[in-house]
């Protein structure tokens, strides 16, 4: 892999990208993050431009628009995780959203241990017949169980939508005056916020981890530059100034549907009582 700078967004960097590509790209991973969504449309024109794959990591943006259009809906390939910890989950799940056939046949193969499998039964409540093994393949097809899970999940959209959009505003006007918390989404109309995620300026995060701890507060550290692992060090990668600034300073703050106002308004009081020490 080749790795390349996010930017203010914390998205992946389109410029910065365009001067990655050679003739040896073969496809370009974008990524939305905790509530923000990567240039997709641009990154679209590269991939026709140099005849590169795009390829949408959604797992933190199920249920988003983008510019009108559902997250999902448009590009070469998506995919999304319904993973325990996400806005809908299915306990643990995935789903891989592509427009090629051969690329279709080629994936429920692989979900089902590399078996060729009737396509025209797939996704019907018919036992689809075993036909040959074709190549490698994986176990990763899900249960009935974990589906009805997400598919009630699904039923509970607005609710949870709606109840996560207001605790990062409310969170984002909480912090608007204070010098050095810097929320990274800024507008959630068409997002369903995954994580709120700040960026703790002068060198603060650490100290402001063990205050609030030390209050009842959990916090992480979501992110760290993939490229700080000793096995990725020696990868070609762009300038990564942005990022290596971006890796020292976030921070994961208390996120979860329904989450009740007592407890966002605790959050809120004690980072600004450490600020206003």
């Amino acid at each position: 892999p080749v790795f390349c700078d996010v930017n203010d967004n914390m998205t992946i960097d389109v410029e910065k990208a365009k001067m990655l590509i050679n003739n040896e790209t073969a496809a370009i991973i974008t990524l939305d993050f905790g509530s923000n969504q990567c240039d997709l449309d641009e990154f679209i024109k590269i991939g026709n431009t140099y005849n590169v794959r795009i390829i949408h990591d959604a797992a933190h943006s199920f249920g988003w628009k983008n510019k009108g259009r559902i997250t999902g809906s448009f590009g070469d390939i998506c995919f999304f995780s319904f993973d325990p910890v996400k806005c809908f989950t299915a306990i643990d799940a995935g789903v891989i959203v592509l427009n090629d056939k051969d690329e279709e046949k080629w994936i429920v193969e692989a979900r089902t241990v590399g078996q060729s499998l009737d396509l025209g039964t797939y996704g019907k409540n018919v036992k689809m017949e075993f036909k040959e093994i074709e190549h490698i393949g994986f176990r990763y097809h899900v249960s009935n169980i974990h589906a009805v899970l997400g598919m009630n999940q699904l039923d509970k959209y607005e609710q949870i939508s709606s109840s996560r959009q207001k605790t990062c505003d409310k969170y984002n006007q909480a912090f608007s005056d204070l010098d050095f918390v810097e929320p990274i989404g800024k507008n959630y109309d068409d997002v369903i916020p995954f994580i709120y995620v700040v960026r703790i300026k002068n060198n603060q995060r650490k100290s402001l981890i063990n205050f609030l701890k030390n209050n009842g507060v959990e916090t992480h550290v979501h992110w760290s530059p993939i490229h700080w692992y000793k096995m990725y060090q020696s990868h070609k990668m762009s300038d990564m100034s942005v990022t290596n600034t971006a890796g020292m300073e976030v921070l994961t703050l208390p996120l979860h549907s329904c989450m009740a106002e007592a407890d966002s308004s605790y959050v809120i009081d004690k980072i600004r009582e450490y600020f206003k020490r």
